[in-house]
């Protein structure tokens, strides 16, 4: 890792405040440019020990921790702060805070200078007894005198926050992530154009600023503070990342007051809170509220204006069911209705449990048709390639520095409000789909792994969107890009699972397990979509025994048991489809280490025996195939599984597989057995095993048991 100079900390807070002071002066009020050239006037000691503080997670700090090898006097540089007012004593409103910070010696430090009549607990205590302890026997003027001799406060504390604001867009954020960004932890971005502020005027930062102070406050504050936190609320709201941050607000909050005893008083003032923000939850949840209200006639104008002009695809979906299911009296949802319209369930193993995408794509591909699994990464990057030059590149899409990843503008869906004209531009540039593609390769082969916070590069992400463009019109493909850059927040995730070529032609499938549901997301995607005409299915899954899908049984022979630092010395697999075994595949490993002569004495494979065999990595293509497109099973498949994933990581290969496990499975089909070790539930169920511990034989065996249990599946045992 790189060495960082001693006082890297005090370079990146210069570098933090030169950002402020000069492209951000116009978003600081007198005291703010106050109180950064007073820290340029600090003794350099000083400097330091703020700095250091700035960086702590906790505004309260102990004093102790402030002594650095670089700084010569922290305890000057301290009362130097505290003459500045750059830091304090705390105070009683800091009392319940400080105690969350304390550890257990500090609880006992204070408990004994407190007066109090209460016998503290015993020494050995959990430090939650002694914080209960100190919290309800001790008050804060009887501490005071040692948080005083321990611990400082950083001073102005919100102005900090305004600061991290401005540079991050987010009060969440941290100085080391300069250092972070030094050390190579962080990628940041190197931007195109001059660094930028993000806002016009400082009404609007201090806007935007106050909204996400109340929305991190919202999440704090109980259920009977939530209207005194409202009062606070100012009605006056300056720019769109306001705007935003204040639906967010409103929607939470009102949400909150329905969900809380208050509604039981005062329904209204959480449907008051729904009214104040646009964001498509609130307007969804306030119109749904008000129905089942009973203001039936109200709620009708108020979709039918919504269907007839939709601000976004998320409030015209709702608004269209809600319509239908409620005034047309239809009984089921588009989404149920979606998922009774899907084709004959696709019979799946139950090794594909929690990848069933995965499982789908492996039964298509096994047909010999194309599949791939797509999801958001293939539209996203799509979108993000397309407009790489918007998003990236064009001082309107409000890139500020290094370190913001997602451009502004989407952050805040004005995308196409800001870039319209250029949007319009670039696709009106595309004279057919090969055009396009050719657009495609040209940015990702000059962009090809530089950070974005729209989508992640993929070696094969070029290969699957030359098939979409060139099975997909490029009126079609145009319309599904500008719907996305119209409204990002509803159009950047909820897309199908699966990308399937037939003779047919491209379509897409959103493949759902037993007792999936449609998300709302998905069905707005989904039915974007369908609208401009690219097809797309709800593909539904039942686990259930397929005849036509191949099985690998496996078996490791090995020089110890642990995969980590052991080898493997043989590999026998046996391939299973329709019920019998089809193909065998055996080979001994030079394992490049010595074998122990127990491992021999129990194998019967000798260092003699494997010093002119096949290292693992000439083994590698041929094994691959040979497993390729089944499910892995072994008998205590973990120990298989991870020595074949460890030699495949060894040759730069990962393996990922559905697992099954033939201990698991004769428990479950074959229960009553004293013992579950291949050789002796071997004798149990007949199988004959002649060289136990080779591992052709024994893979063999194992394939036997998975036979017979697959037999009992089909008879519905």
């Amino acid at each position: 890792m790189k060495a960082l100079p001693v006082k890297y900390y005090l370079d990146h807070f210069k570098e933090f405040t030169a950002y402020l002071e000069g492209t951000c002066s116009h978003l600081l009020d007198q005291d703010d440019s106050a109180y950064i050239e007073g820290f340029q006037h600090l003794p350099e000691d000083a400097q330091c020990v703020l700095v250091r503080i700035f960086n702590r997670q906790s505004p309260y700090v102990r004093r102790d921790s402030l002594h650095y090898e670089e700084i010569k006097d922290s305890e000057q540089a301290l009362q130097l702060l505290f003459a500045a007012g750059l830091v304090r004593h705390a105070r009683g409103a800091d009392w319940p805070y400080v105690l969350t910070q304390l550890n257990k010696a500090e609880l006992q430090g204070i408990a004994e200078v407190a007066a109090t009549s209460v016998a503290p607990p015993v020494k050995s205590a959990r430090k939650g007894v002694w914080q209960d302890y100190v919290s309800h026997h001790v008050v804060f003027a009887e501490a005071e005198g040692w948080l005083q001799q321990h611990y400082v406060v950083q001073a102005q504390l919100q102005r900090m926050q305004y600061f991290l604001f401005l540079y991050f867009g987010t009060t969440q954020a941290r100085l080391n992530q300069l250092s972070m960004r030094d050390l190579g932890i962080m990628r940041t971005r190197r931007l195109q154009h001059q660094a930028q502020a993000r806002f016009a005027t400082r009404e609007e930062a201090q806007s935007s600023f106050l909204f996400e102070h109340f929305n991190t406050q919202l999440k704090v504050t109980p259920d009977s503070g939530l209207s005194a936190l409202a009062a606070q609320v100012p009605e006056l709201v300056k720019g769109p990342q306001a705007v935003d941050a204040k639906d967010i607000f409103y929607e939470q909050l009102g949400r909150r007051v329905l969900s809380s005893s208050l509604a039981e008083h005062d329904e209204s003032l959480g449907l008051a809170y729904l009214q104040k923000s646009a964001a498509p939850g609130a307007v969804e949840k306030r119109l749904r509220q008000q129905y089942a209200s009973g203001q039936v006639e109200e709620v009708r104008e108020a979709l039918e204006q919504l269907i007839d002009d939709p601000p976004n695809e998320a409030l015209l979906v709702f608004a269209e069911d809600f319509y239908a299911r409620k005034y047309h009296r239809k009984r089921t949802s588009i989404l149920t209705d979606m998922l009774r319209q899907s084709g004959a369930p696709l019979a799946l193993d139950e090794a594909y449990l929690g990848s069933v995408e995965a499982g789908v794509k492996a039964l298509y591909q096994g047909q010999g048709l194309a599949a791939f699994k797509t999801e958001n990464r293939l539209w996203r990057a799509l979108f993000g390639l397309v407009f790489w030059t918007e998003l990236f590149e064009n001082p309107k899409a409000g890139l500020c520095n290094e370190f913001d990843r997602l451009p502004p503008v989407l952050k805040a869906n004005l995308f196409y409000t800001q870039l319209a004209t250029e949007i319009e531009a670039k696709l009106d540039s595309f004279s057919d789909q090969n055009d396009l593609y050719q657009y495609l390769v040209r940015v990702s082969t000059e962009k090809y792994g530089k950070g974005n916070g729209v989508f992640r590069w993929h070696p094969k992400m070029l290969e699957i969107l030359k098939l979409l463009t060139s099975n997909t019109s490029l009126h079609t493909l145009i319309e599904v890009l500008r719907a996305m850059a119209q409204d990002y927040h509803g159009l950047s995730d909820g897309f199908p699972d699966l990308m399937v070529i037939d003779e047919q032609g491209l379509r897409f499938e959103e493949i759902k397990a037993p007792g999936d549901s449609l998300r709302r997301n998905q069905l707005i995607s989904i039915q974007m979509l369908n609208r401009v005409g690219i097809q797309v299915q709800v593909q539904s899954v039942i686990w259930q025994f397929n005849p036509q899908q191949e099985y690998v049984v496996i078996d490791v022979e090995t020089t110890g048991g642990n995969h980590s630092g052991h080898r493997v010395t043989e590999v026998g697999m046996v391939k299973v489809r329709e019920g019998s075994i089809v193909e065998r595949w055996q080979s001994l490993v030079n394992p490049q280490r010595h074998i122990p002569q127990r491992i021999t004495q129990l194998t019967g494979i000798s260092n003699e025996m494997v010093k002119d065999a096949p290292l693992f990595s000439e083994l590698l293509t041929e094994i691959e195939s040979f497993m390729r497109g089944a499910i892995f099973v072994a008998h205590n498949v973990n120990f298989d599984y991870g020595f074949i994933k460890r030699e495949f990581e060894r040759c730069e290969r990962s393996l990922r597989l559905p697992k099954q496990c033939t201990v698991r499975l004769a428990r479950q089909y074959f229960p009553g057995h004293k013992s579950y070790s291949l050789g002796k539930l071997c004798a149990a169920l007949g199988i004959d095993l002649q060289r136990h511990h080779r591992a052709l034989d024994d893979a063999e065996a194992a394939a036997n048991i998975l036979l017979q249990v697959q037999q009992k599946r089909r008879q519905g045992g």
